[in-house]
């Protein structure tokens, strides 16, 4: 059996003690794999074939899949095969626009009610954005850890609406972090320097329970990351 195999089945197992139906098992496996940037924008996925990785039968993994493609995850073709969205501009700049707008909105809420357990988890993720984008490491060990600030920071807004659409944001964003991050290495030095200082300046300022500014410096850092991106996309 394959690495990758072993790893999904293990996964699945290791999830088998809980209340949920296998579908819905399956399902957050699949979300959690989405948002590691495991595909690629336009992956062919087959339910036969996940259900084989998965060692499940085919049942619930369409239930599964069927909820991602309800959710704008994957995409339906014709011959009733699933394949992740293509790189789109246009669906990718209302992507990025409604991102810039809610996760902005949460650093704001979050900004009085982080404690110093919060500070330290952020701390943490952010070193580990700066080891494994300066590594050059693993494709979707960079990309879990770009997602990990927005996503402490957003579960942390005591919003619980505003959570879930930051995650499904983010969930939809993974395959394209993970396309820009499968491009071979460019001069991007620059660029991380400033990120990270940005990143540094907003938990600074959330420290300072400043929430505006934390509201203003999230935004400005989901837009400059949206630049980089774009550029390994090729979209500029």
């Amino acid at each position: 059996m394959e690495r990758g195999q072993h790893a999904a089945r293990q996964q699945l197992a290791d999830s088998s003690g809980t209340d949920a139906t296998l579908g819905i098992q399956v399902y957050r496996l699949l979300r959690a794999r989405f948002m590691r940037g495991e595909w690629l924008p336009g992956s062919k996925l087959t339910l036969r074939g996940l259900a084989q990785e998965l060692g499940t039968s085919v049942q619930p993994v369409r239930e599964a899949v069927g909820r991602l493609v309800d959710e704008k995850d994957l995409v339906l073709k014709p011959n009733h095969s699933v394949m992740v969205p293509a790189v789109e501009r246009p669906a990718l700049d209302d992507l990025w626009s409604m991102r810039i707008l809610l996760e902005g909105e949460a650093a704001r809420l979050c900004t009085p009610n982080l404690s110093d357990t919060d500070f330290a988890a952020l701390d943490s993720a952010t070193d580990n954005v700066r080891f494994h984008h300066g590594s050059g490491g693993v494709r979707h060990e960079r990309v879990e850890a770009v997602q990990r600030v927005a996503l402490i920071i957003a579960r942390r807004s005591q919003s619980p609406l505003l959570a879930e659409h930051i995650e499904n944001l983010r969930l939809r964003s993974a395959p394209y972090y993970a396309q820009a991050m499968h491009t071979p290495p460019a001069h991007d030095e620059q660029f991380l320097l400033f990120s990270f200082r940005l990143q540094a300046e907003m938990i600074d300022v959330m420290r300072a329970r400043n929430a505006d500014r934390a509201r203003d410096i999230c935004r400005a850092d989901i837009f400059t990351y949206q630049r980089y991106v774009y550029r390994r996309l090729g979209l500029e």
